[in-house]
């Protein structure tokens, strides 16, 4: 409960999620770490009526982006 009224401290925009998105979508979007990827993935979920399958293959496919860009800069290669 305090991790998500961390995340969620504007009460209107959480009021607006809270009547649009599920509760398992809240579960995946709160360990989101950064707050504008996960702006974006509330958005998206609340807009395109995406499923929780759908944001964690999302959320999943970021992740594994960054790790082959973190890499790919490691390497000096552009």
């Amino acid at each position: 409960m305090i991790r998500f009224a961390a995340v969620f401290p504007n009460r209107e925009i959480l009021s607006t999620l809270l009547r649009q998105l599920s509760c398992s979508h809240f579960l995946a979007i709160i360990y989101i770490k950064d707050p504008l990827q996960r702006g974006f993935c509330a958005e998206l979920c609340r807009i395109a009526r995406w499923s929780t399958r759908a944001l964690r293959r999302l959320t999943q496919q970021a992740a594994e982006l960054a790790t082959l860009l973190s890499t790919r800069t490691k390497w000096g290669t552009r």
